[in-house]
């Protein structure tokens, strides 16, 4: 058996656990360790793909505005005139 103290309200309360309720407690602490691990992997997983999608968009922005920067160099250089839509 252990003995544990508590301080409730300002008293001091004894709390004894069986080795039933130590084993239950164990049961217990351990499925919630392993329950808030789990989700901790899965929440970790989303935020690497949420990280690569954001990562991709950035690239294909920067890719499309160098592309832009040429094509308007190239105007500039050769005097064409662009009508705007």
């Amino acid at each position: 058996m252990v003995d544990t103290k508590k301080h409730l309200s300002g008293q001091l309360l004894d709390e004894t656990f069986g080795d039933k309720d130590r084993s239950e407690i164990h049961g217990m602490i351990a499925t919630l360790r392993r329950s808030y691990t789990d989700r901790l992997s899965e929440a970790a997983l989303e935020f690497h793909r949420a990280q690569r999608a954001v990562n991709r968009a950035s690239h294909e922005i920067t890719r499309l505005e160098r592309h832009i920067e040429r094509i308007d160099g190239f105007i500039a250089k050769h005097n064409i005139i662009m009508e705007e839509k």
